[in-house]
C-alpha cells in the first residue's frame, strides 16, 4: 500500500499516514511478539503476514454483522501485512470479555472454578499502562477520570459483549471455544461520523484464548508463547504453526461478497469528474469499472452497456456523471419495472386555482446560492447523506406524472412530500413542487391562509 511517514510505533504494529488522506491510517504488522507488558520479546518470520490476516479476517465478519470498526481493506497476502483504517483517536483502555474462567481472572476469583463457563459474559476495564502492567479500572472510575463518557462506557461494554459472541459463533462452528477476548476502542478523528465510537487496533491471535474441542491443552494463541519455559527454535515454530492454524481457520470465517461500482462518465468532457469518484471509491477499498457512454449522443448503447452491467452482477451500482440521466437507464432494474408494470390511470384535471405565492422569501429569485458558484453546480457530491438510499425492494423511479399517480391509485397513497427543492429552485430554476403545495394549502384552507393572499 502506498504509505507516507510514520506516526506510531506500537509491540507489533506500527502506523503511517496515507497520503492525501488525512482520515485514514495505514496499520503494519510486525514479525514481533512480546508478553509480560514487553518484558520478553522475540521475532517470528512470517508472524506480521499471519496477524494481519486474522485480523483483516476478524474485522470484515464484524463489518459484515454491522459493527462499527476502523477497518476499510487490506490485510492479505498482496497487501504487505498492511491494512487501511479510518484516523481514530484511541481510548486508553483494554476491554476484555471472559466466557470461560481462565488467566487472570481465575487467580483474581478464586471461587469460581477455573474452566468454568461465564453466563453473563463478564467485561472488565484495564487502563493501558505497561509501566504499572495495566491496571484494572471500574466503569466509575473510567468516567471519573474522564476517560469515557457514561454513555461511551456503556456502548464499549455492550459492542465488546456483542463481538465476543459473534466471534464465539464463529469458533463454536469450527470446534473452538473461544475463552476470552481483548478489545480496544477509539474515537473516529475524522470524515464522516466524526467523533464516532468503533472498534480499533488489531484483532489478531494475540487478542485472545483459543481452545479447540474446549481443552486447554490444545490451545492455539498465544498463551503458548507465554508458556515457553525456554525460548528456543522449535518452541517458536510451534508457536508459528498455531498462527498459521488460525489465520486458515479464519480464512473460512462469512465475508460479504464483494461488489463493483461502474461509473460511466457522460462524455469525454466528464472523465475527470468520474476519475474523482473512482479516486474516492479506492480509498474505501471498493473495486470500480469505468465506461465513457453518452446517454443524450448515443442512448441505446448506455441502456445496452447498464443491460450488460446488470446481466454481469447480482446487483450493480451505477454513478453516472453528466447532465441528467434518463429514467428509461433504469427501465430494467426492479425500482422501474415496479412502476411500469402498473396499469395506467388516466389523472384528475389540475384544480382551477391561481398560482399562489410561494411560502418563503422569493426576492432573491427563490435561490440561495450566489450566482459565481452556479458554474461549479455540475461537479460531483463529495458525500451523499446516509439516509438517501433507493431501497430495491421497494422504491420506484420515475420522472412522469401519470406513472407515478397510477402507482399512487395502485397502492392506496394519498399523501405525497416533496424532496429536492432546493435543488429544482436552483440548479433547474422551477420551483413546481414548491408551489403545488401552496396551491394544495390554498384548496385546504379556502385561500384563507395567510400564503393565499395575493394572487400570482
Amino acid at each position: 500500500m502506498n504509505k507516507g511517514r510514520e506516526i506510531a510505533r506500537g509491540k507489533t504494529k506500527v502506523l503511517y499516514e496515507a497520503p492525501g488522506q488525512p482520515d485514514f491510517l495505514i496499520v503494519e504488522s510486525t514479525d514481533a511478539i512480546t508478553s509480560g507488558d514487553g518484558a520478553r520479546r522475540d521475532e517470528i518470520p512470517g508472524k506480521g503476514r499471519l496477524a494481519a490476516q486474522t485480523t483483516a479476517r476478524v474485522f470484515r465478519l464484524l463489518n459484515l454483522c454491522g459493527l462499527p470498526t476502523h477497518y476499510i481493506t487490506g490485510g492479505e497476502d498482496d497487501d504487505d501485512n498492511e491494512m487501511r483504517v479510518r484516523r481514530a483517536n484511541m481510548i486508553p483502555l483494554e476491554v476484555v470479555v471472559r466466557g470461560v474462567a481462565a488467566g487472570s481472572f481465575a487467580k483474581r476469583n478464586p471461587g469460581a472454578q477455573k474452566g468454568a463457563l461465564l453466563v453473563p459474559r463478564v467485561v472488565e476495564f484495564f487502563v493501558k499502562d505497561d509501566a504499572n502492567h495495566d491496571p484494572q479500572i471500574s466503569p466509575d472510575g473510567i468516567i471519573g477520570q474522564g476517560i469515557a463518557s457514561p454513555q461511551e462506557v456503556a456502548a464499549m461494554s455492550e459492542l465488546a459483549r456483542l463481538t465476543f459472541e459473534i466471534l464465539a459463533h464463529a469458533w463454536r462452528k469450527r470446534d473452538v471455544l473461544l475463552v476470552d477476548l481483548k478489545l480496544e476502542f477509539g474515537r473516529l478523528a475524522g470524515g464522516e461520523n466524526n467523533g464516532q465510537l468503533v472498534i480499533a487496533d488489531v484483532i489478531d491471535n494475540d487478542a485472545w484464548r483459543i481452545w479447540p474441542q474446549g481443552r486447554e491443552e490444545l490451545m492455539l494463541d498465544k498463551q503458548m508463547y507465554r508458556n515457553l519455559e525456554t525460548v528456543d527454535a522449535d518452541g517458536l515454530a510451534r508457536v508459528k504453526g498455531a498462527y498459521e492454524q488460525v489465520a486458515e481457520l479464519t480464512g473460512a470465517f462469512p465475508v460479504m461478497r464483494p461488489g463493483m461500482v461502474a461509473v460511466i462518465a457522460d462524455g469525454p468532457e466528464n472523465i475527470e469528474n468520474a476519475n474523482a469518484v473512482i479516486n474516492q471509491l479506492g480509498a474505501f477499498g471498493l473495486p470500480t469499472v469505468r465506461h465513457v457512454a453518452s446517454a443524450a449522443r448515443t442512448p441505446g448503447f448506455v441502456l445496452q452497456l447498464v443491460a450488460q452491467l446488470e446481466a454481469t452482477f447480482a446487483r450493480s451500482v451505477a454513478n453516472r456523471h453528466g447532465v441528467g440521466v434518463p429514467s428509461q437507464l433504469h427501465d430494467h432494474g426492479a425500482t422501474r419495472r415496479r412502476v411500469l408494470d402498473v396499469p395506467r390511470v388516466a389523472p384528475p384535471s389540475p384544480l382551477p386555482h391561481i398560482d399562489p405565492p410561494l411560502p418563503i422569501d422569493d426576492s432573491d429569485g427563490g435561490c440561495d446560492t450566489p450566482p459565481d458558484a452556479f458554474d461549479t453546480l455540475n461537479r460531483p457530491w463529495t458525500r451523499q447523506d446516509p439516509a438517501i438510499y433507493i431501497d430495491q425492494d421497494r422504491d420506484v423511479i420515475s420522472d412522469s406524472g401519470t406513472e407515478l399517480y397510477s402507482f399512487y391509485r395502485r397502492r392506496g397513497i394519498t399523501t405525497v412530500l416533496f424532496m429536492g427543492v432546493h435543488a429544482n429552485m436552483c440548479i433547474l430554476g422551477r420551483s413546481f413542487a414548491i408551489k403545488a403545495m401552496a396551491r394544495a394549502v390554498c384548496a385546504m384552507t379556502a385561500r384563507t391562509h395567510p400564503y393565499c393572499s395575493t394572487p400570482r
